[in-house]
């Protein structure tokens, strides 16, 4: 791999910020329905959304456990229809997705319901990007750019009204301006603000049941999502504000729900502690936490949150070592690892900044979250490293800004991408070369 020029990665990130800001603006942000009964009251949303009949999207897992059925339920008493397409997969495939539109279609919906994790939610935006574009395939409206509704008055007056409800705390998908299928074999994304549900219903009794492992992993994709959103070189004082109450709500929260899952206050704090980590990283971007646990997932199968829990720690100590021990120290008070230090000095600081990686490793551990990926081998390590950073440092040229990565504080090169990964291997062997 070339050596990473810093210099063209930054002036890259620089100009996309700055036309970010010029032209594009703030994400829209989906109104806010929380706290108990929450989901009784959707119908109530619909009608004001001017919905009459709802394509309810979600999996037959959830259809199993009944909270498909509640919300269909709470959509009749509000004298609105529903129409349940209960059969979406982890990864949902395209074919899928083309089936719920064309059953939104024939049905005559005018509205949709999302209800679950990432994949229903995935599909159902995907559903409403088919329903404004009839003509033109899942395969042509994935990319980077605004490829749905493309700033087009008519095209996002034609996008369906969406509800989303999460059933865990972690996604941030119920924020997102994107959604993930599978097509031929590979992970595709689409992107357009268009896809922002127009309604968040956080509801707590909807994850009360969640499984130990569940919540962890979900838990730490929040607080992941939260932590890369704050060391972002395109932060703002608004996504810095959402970063530091989701840190935190995780920090009062996320054990509680652990240990105590019944504990409705804390499932409460949890979902809006991942509504505002979406915010803030809808608006900002991620970072290499990201890009190299999205190549475990895709290489290994590791799920997206245990994946971004295991990597979050090291890439943290690669920050603390390159001028981050500001943000660090700040988020180990909002975590609450240390008091707030307005009298103290910078030095004084800047030494509270491991007490954050060190709370970090200790969530990993009470929680019982794998932090090595057993199915990687010391050979796999350049494979995983060059497909990492060539998700983190984009592409293009100075000049290129529809592919210009994640705007990280601080830049690695393939020797501290690949101490980050050797770090992960389930034993301690190192790859002969290098």
């Amino acid at each position: 791999m070339a050596k990473v020029n810093t210099a063209t990665l930054r002036r890259r990130q620089w100009m996309a910020g700055s036309l970010k800001n010029m032209f594009v603006g703030l994400m829209p942000e989906p109104a806010l329905k929380a706290g108990p009964d929450a989901l009784g009251q959707i119908g109530t949303y619909a009608s004001e959304l001017g919905c009459t009949k709802l394509l309810v999207v979600s999996d037959q897992i959830l259809s199993g456990l009944g909270l498909v059925e509640k919300v269909v339920k709470a959509l009749e008493v509000a004298g609105r229809e529903a129409v349940v397409f209960d059969k979406v997969e982890p990864n949902v495939p395209g074919h899928l997705i083309e089936e719920g539109f064309e059953l939104y279609k024939t049905s005559g919906c005018d509205g949709i319901v999302a209800v679950g994790g990432g994949s229903p939610m995935d599909c159902a935006k995907l559903v409403g990007a088919r329903v404004c574009n009839p003509k033109k395939s899942l395969g042509k409206l994935a990319g980077t750019g605004f490829t749905v509704a493309d700033r087009n008055a008519a095209l996002k007056a034609a996008y369906p009204p969406l509800i989303a409800v999460p059933t865990t705390a972690g996604t941030g998908s119920e924020t997102s301006v994107a959604a993930v299928f599978l097509h031929e074999g590979l992970k595709k994304i689409v992107t357009d603000p268009v896809l922002v549900p127009a309604v968040a219903v956080l509801d707590p009794d909807v994850t009360l049941s969640l499984p130990k492992h569940v919540t962890a992993a979900t838990g730490m994709d929040a607080l992941t999502h939260a932590v890369e959103s704050y060391v972002s070189t395109w932060a703002d004082a608004r996504s810095r504000l959402y970063s530091l109450r989701a840190v935190d709500r995780i920090g009062r929260s996320l054990l509680t729900c652990y240990h105590h899952g019944d504990d409705r206050r804390a499932r409460e704090h949890m979902l809006l502690a991942s509504f505002e980590a979406g915010l803030a990283f809808t608006n900002v971007s991620v970072g290499y936490v990201h890009a190299i646990a999205h190549t475990l997932g895709a290489f290994f199968g590791v799920p997206h949150g245990a994946a971004n829990a295991a990597v979050l720690p090291h890439v943290l100590d690669f920050y603390l070592a390159n001028g981050c021990e500001e943000a660090i120290s700040e988020l180990a008070v909002a975590i609450g690892a240390a008091t707030p230090y307005a009298d103290r000095t910078g030095d004084e600081r800047r030494s509270i900044a491991p007490l954050f990686i060190s709370t970090v490793r200790a969530l990993n551990a009470e929680m019982r979250i794998e932090t090595t990926v057993p199915a990687m081998t010391a050979e796999d390590v350049d494979r995983v490293v060059h497909r990492a950073l060539s998700e983190a440092h984009g592409g293009g040229g100075a000049w290129e800004v529809r592919d210009v990565g994640y705007p990280v504080p601080a830049f690695m090169t393939y020797a501290d991408c690949a101490k980050v990964v050797k770090a992960l291997l389930p034993t301690a062997d190192t790859p002969s070369k290098l």
